[in-house]
């Protein structure tokens, strides 16, 4: 049942969302489903059933839903519909026939009675329709441990020969929906796209709007921080994929030795520790949809291997299997290293490269697009201010020094201080002075006069100087103090001897 556990606590992820602003998706997923779904408070109310739900067991949802489930299954088991199954499915199949047990009790009462997941098989009888479902009852704790919520996923097996090769289908199944799952919790702060009025990023919106009905492959490149997930997901968005799958993978966050299980999936046994049962890869679970290989820059030269052949044939086999399975999947590849750099140490496959690089995007860092700041910082602003029931208020100085900053981590760093601003400031007027506190860390705040704008001028040099005189004195290179600062090694050398910095 392993698989259904990471499938209802991806539900769980779910259900502490507010459903009626942001469960469109999640009521798209869950009406597609062939299993059945119920979810109960901790009283047994049924709250949510979805559509497989009602065609498996014959009951509308307005005959359940605000009913307490153990009642109306006492009420159902008097009338002869509900029986509790002695037999095993294999057995019933065959013979067509099963005995009656006890009076039945609930999943939402053995799971609040146990405190842990629970499972068994009952015998259906509804209208004349005979059916053997399989039932797993999962607890939903809050942060102390308490059972809020009990959610009961339902499998048909009338029409399986045996319960393991339907278990194996699910669990194939519910990891596609757990990623997806987790995929949509994410990206929910970035629903209304990629942002920006300067002319590099209409151009790439433009390209986006070109290529989003191919299913031709890009590769986004762009410092650390630039946004260029957001970049995959407004391709994604935007394409004839959009109701498909999107699976994205951080190609450095996973160890080489296990990289290539989780992109291709392995089956039972195929290496010590391996789990009995299949499991399937990041590419079976975008089948149909778009697949985001993040910082693929990170990946082994060993591994870009087996990635350029999957790529070639959109075939894959299962580490430790024979089976060839054919895949439509659309990539997306993104890295903030230097892939033509890697190509001449020897650290990145050539014809990878140009396998991913069909259609190339290049995404500017925030300081080579100042114009972008306002109409940024305006939205994260609102964003953060709903979170946190704030309202703060950029003064015209305080604005001036965030398009002035250089942005070394570019707009993660910009949504970074915001929050931070937000939280810190509150309401009112946020001015200047603690726009650089907040910039500089309280050791590099700067002590100036609020008057003008020569002030302002001032100020900012201050504070750069004190930036690059942290960076000189702690890397002792001009080159990698302007690696640290997102700046070249002449924009350093020019500013440290223009503001006098010479002792480092």
């Amino acid at each position: 049942m392993e698989s259904c556990n990471k499938f209802v606590e991806g539900v769980v992820i779910v259900s502490e969302i507010n459903l009626k602003q942001e469960a469109y998706w999640f009521n798209e997923l869950t009406s597609v489903m062939s299993e059945g779904i119920y979810l109960t408070d901790k009283n047994g109310l049924v709250l949510f059933v979805n559509r497989a739900f009602t065609e498996i067991t014959g009951i509308k949802k307005n005959e359940v839903v605000g009913k307490n489930i153990q009642d109306y299954l006492d009420e159902q088991y008097a009338k002869g519909t509900y029986k509790r199954l002695d037999i095993d499915v294999k057995s019933h199949l065959e013979q067509n026939k099963a005995s009656v047990g006890d009076k039945p009790e609930s999943l939402w009462a053995m799971v609040m009675k146990k405190k842990t997941e629970v499972s068994y098989a009952s015998f259906l009888v509804n209208e004349g329709l005979k059916k053997v479902v399989l039932f797993l009852g999962h607890p939903i704790l809050d942060e102390q441990g308490t059972i809020q919520n009990v959610i009961v996923l339902l499998q048909d097996m009338t029409q399986n020969s045996t319960l393991k090769d339907e278990l194996t289908r699910i669990e194939d199944k519910t990891n596609q929906y757990l990623s997806e799952i987790i995929y949509h919790r994410e990206a929910q702060i970035d629903q209304k796209g990629f942002m920006g009025n300067s002319e590099a990023i209409k151009a790439i919106k433009k390209v986006i709007a070109n290529i989003s009905n191919t299913d031709v492959s890009v590769l986004i490149q762009g410092e650390t921080g630039v946004g260029k997930e957001i970049v995959a997901h407004e391709i994604y968005r935007l394409s004839q994929r959009k109701d498909k799958p999107y699976i994205k993978i951080n190609c450095s966050a996973i160890p080489e030795n296990l990289l290539e299980t989780e992109l291709f999936g392995y089956e039972p046994g195929a290496f010590s520790g391996a789990s009995k049962k299949i499991k399937i890869g990041y590419f079976e679970m975008a089948n149909q949809g778009t697949l985001l290989l993040d910082e693929i820059g990170d990946m082994s030269f060993s591994m870009q291997a087996k990635l350029l052949r999957v790529l070639q044939d959109q075939v894959i086999i299962r580490v430790g299997g024979v089976r060839r399975i054919a895949l439509d999947v659309r990539i997306i590849a993104s890295t903030s290293k230097d892939l033509i750099q890697g190509i001449k140490e020897g650290l990145f496959r050539e014809d990878l490269y140009y396998r991913l690089n069909i259609m190339p995007i290049i995404v500017p860092p925030l300081r080579e697009r100042k114009m972008d700041i306002a109409v940024l910082t305006q939205y994260m602003l609102e964003q953060f201010g709903k979170k946190y029931n704030r309202s703060p208020v950029l003064s015209q100085e305080a604005m001036a020094v965030l398009e002035t900053y250089f942005w070394p981590g570019n707009v993660r760093e910009l949504k970074n201080i915001l929050e931070r601003m937000v939280i810190v400031n509150g309401d009112g007027i946020v001015e200047s002075q603690q726009v650089l506190a907040l910039l500089g860390g309280e050791q590099k705040s700067i002590e100036m006069p609020m008057n003008t704008a020569t002030d302002l001028n001032v100020a900012t040099a201050q504070f750069q100087k004190k930036m690059i005189e942290s960076a000189l004195q702690t890397y002792k290179s001009t080159y990698k103090a302007a690696e640290a600062l997102g700046v070249t090694q002449s924009t350093i050398s020019r500013k440290a001897k223009a503001l006098g910095i010479t002792d480092w």
